[in-house]
């Protein structure tokens, strides 16, 4: 029972890391001019970028690849190899909860797209310049993203 309290202050001590996820911003260029692609989240309609955790046995790249096409419809493109940023953000889970999230960004030139993805229905899609991505989304560190752009 003595040790309790230094047991305790140890826990709240240990920084959590944040769990990974990753992220793509499929990009093309129309009329000479680089567009981005946003689409919106399930639940809340906010303006967000495809995301979602890695996958065992995929690199990162790879992953954001995957959600591209699960969430926004992507069939052919070609993923940058390295992150071009990170964003941090705190996503509510289930239960209620928070939990501390840090999103690899990567660039996904699109090549092909298709109508008929698994969360057509959930989702809308939106195709902008960079400049307007950064005013629609709510996350610091994807307007610096966009800005850069």
């Amino acid at each position: 029972m003595k040790n309790e309290p230094k047991q305790n202050l140890l826990k709240a001590a240990t920084p959590v890391l944040p769990r990974v996820q990753v992220g793509a911003i499929p990009w093309r260029v129309r009329l000479g001019r680089i567009e981005v692609m946003l689409i919106t989240s399930r639940e809340r309609k906010r303006w967000i970028i495809p995301k979602g955790w890695s996958i065992t046995g995929k690199s990162l790249a790879q992953a954001a690849e995957i959600e591209a096409w699960e969430e926004a419809g992507v069939v052919a493109g070609q993923c940058s190899a390295r992150p071009v940023g990170f964003v941090s953000y705190m996503k509510r889970t289930n239960r209620g909860g928070l939990t501390h999230c840090r999103i690899n960004v990567f660039l996904l030139r699109v090549r092909r797209m298709t109508t008929a993805f698994p969360e057509t229905h959930e989702r809308r899609r939106l195709w902008t310049t960079p400049t307007h991505a950064a005013r629609l989304v709510n996350e610091p560190g994807l307007k610096a993203i966009f800005r850069a752009m």
